[in-house]
């Protein structure tokens, strides 16, 4: 694992400390880590290869995890490329969010392999890199929650993120591992965790319990209940209030494709 990370950085640009110790560090969990300083040269004076080196990932890179709504880890259903069981696989996998400029983004794992999503909505680790390794990412802001200050620290933390697929699919969770659909699917994106969660959560959603807070007065509740509570809206048969259910949507909430 140490000579995986060591040449994963070397590839970034990244070049071990000259003149410095490495140091052992025992967290008492029972394993002994490495802390091996190293630098990233990007000035002028470089030589070539570094420079080239350097500039692969724009200099904007990010650890980051992508976590189920209940906050574990997801993982990936093709898990050959990764050593051991395949549910310990799934969890080991450790992302870094790339940063290519222009909406573009790419994730790849710690032992430099690319994300990559086919034309049938599949995920998968692959070692070299392609068009389908890269996503777009759309950023819907909640500009209910600060008005109409999209720069404030509070819009930018509950904005949505969306990931399109060079397919034009939407990465999202199929059970426990990555995949795409058709419908968009949303982040939760915490930049102090450093993580990407999927969410049920869309901007639909939102607005429309954001509505109801506005309109939920005690004058409000007790119009409703008269209203409802008589139940002298209508009379209908059993079949006819089943048929009425039947038109009722399973996700009210969820953004349909264009």
């Amino acid at each position: 694992r140490h000579d995986r990370l060591l040449q994963f950085y070397q590839h970034l640009g990244c070049e071990v400390k000259p003149k410095v110790k490495i140091q052992y560090i025992n967290n008492n969990d029972g394993e002994t880590y490495r802390k091996i300083p190293m630098i990233l040269q990007v000035n002028s004076s470089c030589n070539q290869k570094t420079q080239h080196q350097a500039s692969m990932l724009g200099a904007q890179f990010l650890p980051v995890q992508l976590l189920e709504a209940t906050g574990h880890r997801v993982g990936l259903d093709d898990s050959s490329c990764f050593l051991g069981e395949q549910d310990a696989a799934r969890r080991r996998i450790d992302w870094l969010l790339v940063d290519h400029g222009a909406g573009r983004i790419q994730f790849r794992t710690t032992v430099g392999h690319y994300l990559r999503a086919d034309e049938f909505g599949h995920c998968s680790a692959v070692e070299a890199q392609d068009d389908l390794c890269f996503y777009f990412l759309y950023r819907v802001s909640d500009e209910g929650s600060a008005g109409d200050d999209y720069e404030s620290e509070q819009v930018r933390r509950m904005e949505l993120w969306m990931l399109q697929s060079a397919h034009g699919g939407f990465l999202t969770i199929d059970g426990q591992s990555l995949a795409c659909s058709e419908a968009p699917s949303f982040w939760q994106a915490d930049d102090r965790a450093l993580s990407l969660t999927c969410t049920s959560d869309t901007p639909h959603r939102r607005q429309h319990y954001r509505r109801y807070w506005a309109n939920q007065t005690v004058v409000y509740v007790q119009e409703m209940k008269q209203l409802y509570l008589p139940f002298e809206l209508a009379k209908i048969t059993l079949r006819q209030a089943l048929n009425l259910v039947d038109a009722v949507p399973c996700h009210p909430y969820s953004v349909q494709r264009k």
